[in-house]
């Protein structure tokens, strides 16, 4: 699935062509702050570059409070490659997802595999590659849905954690009109 991505998306894996629009405009500055403030030991709580201030963590679009944004924020920083590597790396977890609901469906492999790298290249993904909230609801959306399917089937503290995780993501990422669907 990797090698599917990274072929699919030659053009921004190979830094030829930078994302667009919102990405550009919307979620790369927002990251970049918060990168700056965690490289700086503070947490980002108010944006004074926007609005004459606002309170950056409370934004849910922000996603101020999600994990691989501060991942990438607090290691490297946003730039204009990281926020592309960022994009790929959720087009490629939406295919493990899509590959994990489908063998929590009891698909076979090779069927759970053409699943992911539909879902993955579909055009949900393709087309709104500038709404970066958007991409990270897509990418955990199977990932609940199979671990809900999981949980619902042989009930565990393993199953509810994974679930637990699942759904953090989406909530400190995702944009909150799929999580309102999601429920």
């Amino acid at each position: 699935l990797l090698l599917v991505a990274l072929a699919a998306m030659w053009p921004v894996a190979a830094f030829q062509h930078p994302l667009k629009y919102d990405m550009i405009d919307q979620a790369y500055p927002w990251r970049y702050f918060i990168g700056e403030c965690l490289q700086e030991g503070v947490l980002p709580l108010w944006n004074p570059y926007q609005l004459l201030g606002s309170p950056i963590h409370a934004d849910p679009q922000s996603s101020a409070w999600y994990p691989i944004t501060w991942f990438f924020g607090y290691v490297s920083g946003y730039n204009i490659y990281t926020i592309s590597f960022d994009f790929l790396l959720h087009i490629f977890l939406a295919g493990i997802g899509m590959f994990y609901l489908a063998r929590q469906l009891k698909f076979r492999d090779e069927t759970a595999f053409l699943m992911g790298m539909s879902y993955m290249l579909s055009g949900f993904f393709i087309g709104n590659a500038q709404h970066f909230m958007w991409i990270i609801s897509g990418t955990w959306i199977p990932f609940i849905i199979g671990a809900f399917i999981a949980l619902k089937e042989k009930p565990s503290l393993a199953g509810a954690i994974q679930l637990g995780l699942a759904f953090f993501m989406i909530m400190t990422g995702g944009y909150p009109a799929f999580i309102i669907i999601l429920l």
